[in-house]
C-alpha cells in the first residue's frame, strides 16, 4: 500500500500586543522531564541563549522573533482532516504550544515536533506548564531520523504540520525537514512489508537469545569512546576486490567491522577484521563458524539474527540490536542502551554503530550498492557466483543466485526474488551509470540522508565512501583507500582493549536480571491477554444483541467496545513483544475491504473482524507467557548463558 506525506500550513491572523512576564528559568528541568527528549536535544535546549519573547494578543500567546509572531491557535478546519489514530503528525516548530495543543485534542496518534532553534525551545519551556503532553521534540533533525522507527511503529505514513511564521523564518530547515520526512515514509514503508514477514521471527529470535547476554556487554556500551579513531565498514560488492588487501593497514589504524557477508572474502585474503557484525534472520552459522578468525574477533551479532549464528564461534560477544520500534523499548529498559537506526542492511547497521562509537573518519568499503560487471558479491563471498544481467527490455534485471545464497536464504521467511526494476544510478567518482536496483535504493537514500543530516549535526565528522567502484553515495567524499590510509597514524584498539572498555562502561546483565525482566513481560502480556479476552467477549455479544435487533444493548454494547478497546492498545503499549508477535495476523484482518454499502452489514462486519484479531492477540499472548516462562525458570536454575549449539 502506498502512502503520501500530506503537508499543510497553520494560518492565523495577528493583532495588537500586550506584553507577558517570563516567569523564572528554574522551572526548564521541570518541564523539559514531561516530554520526551532524546539526550542531545536536552543538552542543546540547556546550552541554548534565550530567543524571542512572548506575548499576548487578542487574549492568545504568541512568540516575537526577528520581528515575526509565530503560533496562534490554529483555526483552519482541515484539522479535521488528520485520521484519529493513523500515521505520525511532525509540527514544524514548538512556538508557544498552541498548534501542538490544538493538535492533541484532534489527534490521539504519535505527534513528534521539530525546533530548529533550541533557543526558542528554552523561551517556551522556561514558563509554567506547557499542557503539551508527552510528545517527542527534537532540536535535531539527526535525532528525529535515530528515533523515528520508535515514533512510527508500524505506520507508514505522515503528516507535515508547519506553524505560523516558521517556513519563511527557517527556510532551509524547511525544506530538510520536508526532504527527510517523505524520506522516511518511503523507508517506512519498506519496512512495514519487512516487519509484516519477519517480525514473528525476531520476537521468536529475541527470546532465544536473550540469556546470551547474561556476560556479554551490548557493543553500544562503548558510545562516545572511539572519538576520532577511524572505522572502516567493509560490505560484500564486487569492488571489493580492488582493495581488500589494504585492509590489514586500515585494521592498524583504526576499527574494522566486516559484516557477515564479507567476512569469508576477508579470510580468504588473510585478513582479520576486529569484528564481524551481523542481523541476518535466517541461519548463516554455516558460512561463518569454520572462518579460521571467529575464535578471536568480537561477533557484533543482533539479538534479533538466527539463534545458531550467534551460538557460532567463539570471540567475545558483544550483542547489538536495532531500533525496531516494537522491539527496542524493551531492551532498551533491559540493557540501558539505544537501539542502532538500519535500513535494511547490515552496512547500515555497522555505520550506526560506527556513528553511535564516536569514530571519524567513518570509511565505506565494498559498498558498491549496484551491480558493477554484472556482479552481485565480492570474489571470495560465499555468495560469489550470483549474478544480475539486464532484461532484452532494458527495463529490469534478471538475478541468477548462487545455489548457497538460496539454500541459505530460502530457507526463511522471505526466498529470494528473481527479478527487479532496473536503476541507472551515477558511478562512484561521477563516472559511467551503473546498474542498480530497489534492493539497493533504500540503503543509498538512508546513507545519503544520514550523511546530510550529520554534516550539519556533527560538522567534524568526516565520511568516505572508498569503494572505488559501484553507485555514489551522496554526502561522502569519495577517496581511494590508500590515499585515505595514508594520512591515518596507527589507533586501531585491539579486540581485548574493546571488551575490556565495554565492561568497564556497562557492567554485563546476570541471569537473574534476564529473568526478572522476562517475568515482567509475562505479567504485561497477560494483561493484554485479559484485555484481548474481554474485547473479545464483548464483540459477540454485540453481534448477539445486533441479530434480535435489541438497540439499546447495542448502543451500550459498542460504548463499552469503545472502553474495551482502549484497555487493549493501553495493554499493548506496555507488551510491545505482543504487537510483533500477532502483526502479520492483526494486519491481514485490517485489509480485509468492505463488501457491502449497507451500515448495519458493515457494523456486523466490524464486529466480527474485532472478534479475530481480539482472538490472534490473545492467543499471541498465551504463546508469549508460556515461551517467556519457560526461559525465565531456566535462567534461574542456570546462572549463566546456556553454550550449546543450535
Amino acid at each position: 500500500m502506498e502512502h503520501e506525506t500530506g503537508v499543510f500550513d497553520v494560518v492565523a491572523a495577528v493583532s495588537e500586543v500586550e506584553a507577558v512576564m517570563l516567569p523564572n528559568v528554574d522551572t526548564l528541568e521541570d518541564n523539559m522531564a514531561r516530554l520526551d527528549l532524546t539526550e542531545p536535544t536536552r543538552e542543546a535546549i540547556r546550552a541554548a541563549a534565550l530567543e524571542g519573547r512572548i506575548e499576548e494578543r487578542d487574549g492568545a500567546e504568541v512568540l516575537l522573533v526577528e520581528g515575526r509572531a509565530l503560533d496562534r491557535t490554529p483555526m483552519d478546519p482541515r484539522w479535521t482532516n488528520i485520521p484519529s489514530e493513523e500515521g505520525v503528525v511532525v509540527v514544524f516548530g514548538i512556538g508557544v504550544g498552541n498548534t501542538v495543543r490544538a493538535l492533541r485534542e484532534q489527534f490521539d496518534g504519535a505527534v513528534a515536533i521539530y525546533e530548529p532553534n533550541p533557543g526558542i525551545a528554552r523561551t517556551l519551556l522556561e514558563q509554567g506548564p506547557h499542557g503539551l503532553g508527552d510528545v517527542d521534540l527534537f532540536t535535531s533533525l539527526h535525532e528525529l531520523e535515530q528515533t523515528w522507527p520508535r515514533i512510527s511503529g508500524a505506520t507508514s505514513s505522515a503528516t507535515i504540520v508547519r506553524v505560523v511564521g516558521y517556513p519563511e523564518l527557517y527556510p532551509k530547515e524547511n525544506a530538510e525537514l520536508h526532504s527527510m520526512v517523505e524520506q522516511l515514509v518511503a523507508r517506512s514503508s519498506v519496512n512495514v512489508s519487512t516487519y509484516r514477514q519477519r517480525a514473528r521471527t525476531w520476537v521468536s529470535d529475541l527470546l532465544d537469545n536473550i540469556e546470551l547476554l547474561a556476560d556479554a556487554p551490548p557493543f553500544m556500551a562503548l558510545a562516545g569512546k572511539l572519538e576520532g579513531v577511524p572505522a572502516f565498514i567493509v560490505g560484500a560488492g564486487p569492488s571489493l576486490a580492488k582493495n581488500a588487501h589494504l585492509l590489514d593497514e586500515a585494521r592498524r589504524k583504526g576499527l574494522v567491522i566486516a559484516v557477515n557477508s564479507s567476512a569469508p572474502a576477508l579470510s580468504r585474503r588473510g585478513i582479520e577484521p576486529q569484528v564481524v557484525a551481523c542481523l541476518e534472520s535466517v541461519d548463516v552459522s554455516h558460512l561463518l563458524r569454520d572462518l579460521p578468525f571467529m575464535s578471536r574477533v568480537i561477533r557484533a551479532y543482533s539479538l534479533t539474527a538466527h539463534p545458531a549464528t550467534l551460538r557460532s564461534g567463539d570471540g567475545p560477544l558483544m550483542p547489538i540490536f536495532e531500533a525496531l520500534p516494537e522491539l527496542e523499548s524493551a531492551l532498551v529498559k533491559l540493557t540501558g542502551q539505544k537501539g542502532l537506526p538500519v535500513c535494511g542492511s547490515v552496512s547500515t547497521a555497522a555505520f550506526s554503530l560506527a556513528q553511535r562509537l564516536g569514530c571519524s573518519p567513518i570509511v565505506l568499503v565494498g559498498q558498491d550498492l549496484a551491480y558493477t560487471g554484472g556482479h552481485a558479491y565480492a570474489t571470495g563471498t560465499a555468495y560469489e557466483a550470483s549474478r544480475a544481467c539486464i532484461s532484452e527490455d532494458g527495463k529490469s534485471l534478471d538475478l541468477s543466485w548462487c545455489t548457497t545464497l538460496r539454500e541459505t536464504h530460502d530457507a526463511g521467511a522471505a526466498p529470494m526474488h528473481d527479478k527487479e526494476p532496473l536503476e541507472w544510478v551515477t558511478g562512484w567518482g561521477g563516472g559511467e551509470p551503473v546498474p542498480s536496483g530497489l534492493s539497493f535504493s533504500p540503503v543509498r537514500a538512508w546513507f545519503g540522508q544520514a550523511a546530510r543530516v550529520l554534516a550539519r549535526e556533527t560538522p567534524n565528522l568526516k565520511l568516505v565512501n572508498a569503494t572505488e567502484g559501484g553507485a555514489r553515495i551522496d554526502g561522502f567524499q569519495e577517496v581511494a583507500l590508500a590515499e585515505i590510509l595514508s594520512g591515518l597514524p596507527e589507533r586501531g584498539p585491539s579486540v581485548e582493549e574493546l571488551v575490556t572498555r565495554a565492561r568497564a562502561a556497562a557492567r554485563p546483565l546476570d541471569a537473574a536480571a534476564i529473568a526478572d525482566f522476562l517475568q515482567e513481560q509475562v505479567r504485561a502480556t497477560r494483561r493484554v491477554r485479559r484485555a484481548a479476552e474481554g474485547l473479545k467477549k464483548l464483540a459477540r455479544n454485540a453481534l448477539k444483541h445486533m441479530d434480535r435487533d435489541d438497540a439499546g444493548r447495542v448502543a451500550r454494547g459498542f460504548r463499552k467496545l469503545e472502553a474495551a478497546e482502549a484497555e487493549l492498545r493501553d495493554s499493548v503499549r506496555g507488551a510491545p513483544l505482543v504487537d510483533a508477535w500477532c502483526f502479520a495476523d492483526v494486519d491481514a484482518e485490517m485489509e480485509v475491504p468492505d463488501h457491502s454499502d449497507d451500515a448495519r452489514a458493515q457494523a456486523r462486519d466490524g464486529l466480527l473482524r474485532e472478534a479475530r484479531i481480539a482472538t490472534a492477540v490473545s492467543r499471541a499472548a498465551t504463546e508469549l507467557v508460556r515461551r517467556a516462562e519457560q526461559i525465565a525458570t531456566r535462567m534461574k536454575r542456570e546462572p549463566g548463558p546456556e553454550k550449546s549449539r543450535r
